[in-house]
């Protein structure tokens, strides 16, 4: 729970810094990739959209894109 607060805070000081947004396709493949790691390893204490929010969160960040204040809907 630390390691996901600790890298919510990273993402959310770096995110200033991101300059351009992630086109549909990519946000899109980043929320199925993190629905097989919540279907495969579980979302801890979070609830399923918390938890894929701060994991396409995290991908988003770690390839320079602007993180999503919320999800898009389906």
């Amino acid at each position: 729970m630390k390691y996901i607060l600790c890298c919510l805070a990273l993402i959310m000081t770096t995110s200033v810094y991101a300059q351009e947004k992630a086109d549909k396709s990519t946000v899109n493949e980043m929320i199925e990739y993190c629905q097989e790691i919540a279907a495969e390893e579980g979302t801890g204490e979070q609830s399923v959209d918390e938890f894929l929010l701060t994991c396409v969160n995290q991908e988003l960040a770690s390839e320079g894109y602007q993180v999503l204040q919320e999800l898009p809907k389906s």
